[in-house]
């Protein structure tokens, strides 16, 4: 749509960008505090979100550009869930993490996620994450959708695999 980033915010969706977009100069807690200036009513305070993120509460007064890429990854996720949001959408979130921060930051925080009844658009290439947390799977190809249907089915299909997503 044409619509302004804050007007899609106040209805409900928040993004978590692709590329580690906190803010390097500002602390861990100036980062989330940002998102509650013009929050949506939500279960999700600073509280909980340093309970849920004990490393994040750890490193409240360092600057974002001091905080790994799974750190940087857990304080997005975070600050988006400070908004308010009803759905989240996760732009590549395992890009240039290590693997067990994939495990521990993404997996297992969108499996916590939906669990919360939170929904989870997940854009992701790395089919294997994907196909762990899904609940639907599409794929898109060349601007259309080639594929659409169960993890399962997507996991059994090794020709669409290999025609579309390199495995």
């Amino acid at each position: 749509t044409s619509w302004p980033p804050h007007r899609i915010a106040r209805l409900g969706l928040a993004l978590v960008p692709q590329g580690r977009g906190a803010f390097a100069a500002l602390t861990v807690e100036e980062n989330l505090r940002l998102a509650t200036l013009a929050a949506r009513p939500s279960a999700w305070t600073l509280a909980r979100v340093y309970a849920e993120f004990p490393r994040l509460a750890e490193r409240r007064r360092l600057p974002g550009a001091a905080l790994s890429g799974g750190e940087r990854q857990m304080l997005l996720i975070a600050r988006a869930l400070l908004t308010g949001a009803d759905i989240l959408l996760l732009d590549e979130p395992t890009e240039g993490l290590a693997p067990l921060a994939i495990e521990a930051v993404v997996v297992e925080q969108i499996r916590r996620l939906r669990e919360d009844g939170l929904a989870v658009l997940l854009a992701e290439q790395n089919v294997a994450v994907a196909l762990q947390v899904a609940t639907r799977a599409v794929v898109l190809a060349e601007g259309g959708i080639v594929f659409a249907g169960s993890p399962e089915e997507l996991a059994n299909d090794r020709d669409l695999q290999r025609r579309h997503l390199g495995v």
